[in-house]
């Protein structure tokens, strides 16, 4: 299905744009569409910020639960 608001071509290049613009709200859709079911677009909608800081995260609370545990 192709929407009316122009060629994919343009859409794609409004989507980098955007990207480039709010990092963060990139990270945001991400989460959004990960938590609506489909797991592997999370990594794939984060980019590279989004990835570092999932990775991040998962690292420290490792660290955090591995520390409580002993």
């Amino acid at each position: 299905m192709r929407n009316s608001s122009g060629s994919p071509n343009e859409q794609e290049q409004l989507r980098q744009e955007e990207r480039k613009r709010n990092a963060g709200g990139t990270l945001n859709d991400g989460y959004q569409r990960a938590r609506n079911g489909y797991v592997p677009e999370l990594t794939f909608h984060l980019g590279w910020k989004g990835r570092g800081l999932l990775i991040a995260v998962v690292v420290v609370v490792f660290i955090i639960v591995s520390l409580i545990m002993n």
